[in-house]
């Protein structure tokens, strides 16, 4: 959600209807971040009376629907920002979600830029924080490697990115916080190549991508991007020789070739208003895009639309050509793939839950699969 709300933080956490996972059985999660404290009412900023601090929605998708689902609650999350403030390790044994957000302690009634980042265990056992840091102001976009030995954050109020270590076990170590722009630019999301020797960097007032290498933890631009109006999310696709942008203002996605030393755009899709979240089918077949549609405004608004839209594409040489659209719920904040691509999981802000679609001969196809939250989805991942 763009914007720049808050709220107070605390570290104590609970866990709502969990079960632990078989010794035997191999999991792949799928995170859902929930704000508790602020949303947005037929398009007033609204921060609830008694806000929560956050809380995750957790689910084993290694089989749909979910074979487990856990509720995790105290997590600082916020609906501030890119629907990429998540992350999942690959070994699959924890994961980050930043706290862009907090509630400003001279007037309840707004939020103000936070600088915490939480790491949660996800097994052994129970789900658990086991760290928190500090990191840049307003803490948005946050990736980790597919190796799972570094993270990248992107500090949206500072205008710079933070490298992490990351050990097997989640411990995080700051190895260096890199300035990449101005604090006005809105530096939104820090993306991996699949090699991670490659980043993108979108900065989604400024309406450019940043390629750059990252050798020996040392960040270094190679190349200025123009894209579409306002950039926010980046995705690399699985053979890491291109990348889709995703143009939030503009509702377009950028294609992006790369080599090297070199990101070209060799198309821009429209697609719908509002484009806030991009996924990758891990095949790299198919992507999807979740808009808002306008869903966020004002009734009263000529613009405003009851329903917002998810879209589907297909892989066709060097591009993506659009398959099939289906309306959703207001103010989705991510559509997902799951593991095997047979489905894609979409969280409404909105109707504050998760509602699963297959994807069955280039059609979005609705199932009876809903996974209520408590609060409102702001991002959601799986694991690179």
């Amino acid at each position: 959600m763009m914007k720049n709300p808050v709220w107070m933080i605390g570290v104590a956490a609970a866990l709502v209807g969990c079960r632990s996972v078989k010794p035997d059985h191999h999991p792949r999660w799928m995170v859902c971040a929930n704000d508790q404290r602020y949303t947005q009412v037929n398009g007033d900023e609204h921060v609830y009376e008694k806000p929560g601090m956050g809380s995750l929605t957790i689910m084993d998708v290694s089989s749909v629907p979910p074979r487990l689902i856990q509720c995790f609650e105290n997590v600082p999350a916020s609906l501030i920002g890119p629907p990429v403030s998540v992350a999942v390790a690959p070994n699959q044994q924890y994961m980050l979600v930043t706290g862009a957000m907090k509630v400003n302690p001279d007037n309840p009634a707004e939020q103000i830029p936070d600088t915490v980042l939480s790491v949660v265990r996800l097994m052994p056992g129970t789900p658990e924080i086991i760290q928190q840091i500090h990191v840049g102001k307003q803490p948005s976009g946050v990736e980790i490697s597919r190796d799972g030995k570094r993270a990248l954050v992107a500090n949206r109020a500072d205008g710079t990115v933070s490298l992490l270590s990351l050990a097997e076990d989640g411990h995080v170590e700051p190895i260096k916080t890199f300035p990449v722009t101005s604090p006005e630019s809105s530096v939104s999301h820090a993306a991996f190549s699949p090699d991670g020797s490659r980043v993108l960097i979108t900065l989604n007032k400024a309406e450019k991508v940043l390629f750059c290498s990252l050798d020996n933890d040392q960040l270094n631009v190679l190349q200025e991007v123009v894209c579409g109006d306002g950039p926010y999310c980046a995705e690399f696709a699985p053979d890491g020789q291109s990348a889709v942008i995703g143009n939030v203002y503009g509702g377009t996605l950028t294609v992006l070739q790369i080599n090297d030393r070199l990101a070209e755009p060799v198309d821009t899709i429209p697609v719908g208003v509002l484009a806030e979240g991009i996924d990758i089918s891990p095949d790299g077949r198919w992507l999807v895009v979740n808009c808002l549609e306008n869903t966020n405004m004002k009734p009263d608004n000529p613009a405003h639309r009851n329903t917002a839209m998810v879209v589907l594409l297909q892989k066709q040489e060097k591009t993506f050509v659009v398959v099939d659209s289906i309306r959703v719920a207001g103010i989705p904040q991510a559509a997902v793939f799951t593991p095997d691509g047979r489905h894609v999981a979409v969280a409404s802000n909105e109707e504050q839950s998760i509602r699963f679609y297959r994807v069955v001969d280039g059609e979005l196809r609705a199932t009876t699969i809903n996974v209520n939250c408590s609060g409102g989805p702001a991002a959601m991942r799986i694991s690179m």
